[in-house]
């Protein structure tokens, strides 16, 4: 019997509700806008108030120092290997000097770096 009960409600519910919004709209057509707007309104400041209090703290968390050091290490990789586009004109003589340059410059010392981390635990490695 339950069963019945509830489909008929929800009918009869959404019967008096679609009543409601064409006689709104029919008599007071400024009214009806005015509170659809204001359901809109609080809406949105509902969902920007439930954004702001839970959501973003999820976000902003501090950036931990393995994150910064990778960051930076990512910038100074970037600053390494940005390469300035030649000019058409001087490609040969670019490509002669670039391997006469190549031969004679002294290697730079390694871009990269050593981030410091838990080291201390041994992977167990099977015997073959």
């Amino acid at each position: 019997m339950r069963s019945k009960i509830v489909p008929i409600t929800v009918y009869a519910v959404i019967f008096l509700a679609l009543f409601g919004f064409g006689y709104n709209m029919i008599a007071d057509p400024t009214g009806l806008l005015k509170n659809v707007l204001m359901i809109l309104g609080f809406a949105v400041l509902i969902s920007v108030a439930f954004y702001f209090l839970f959501m973003k703290k999820r976000q902003v968390a501090a950036p931990s120092s393995d994150m910064k050091k990778y960051k930076q290490a990512v910038k100074q990789s970037q600053q390494k290997y940005k390469k300035p586009a030649p000019p058409a004109s001087n490609v040969i003589k670019h490509k002669q000097v670039s391997k006469i340059k190549k031969k004679t410059q002294k290697k730079r010392s390694s871009h990269l770096r050593v981030i410091e981390g838990q080291k201390t635990e041994k992977k167990d490695r099977a015997l073959f």
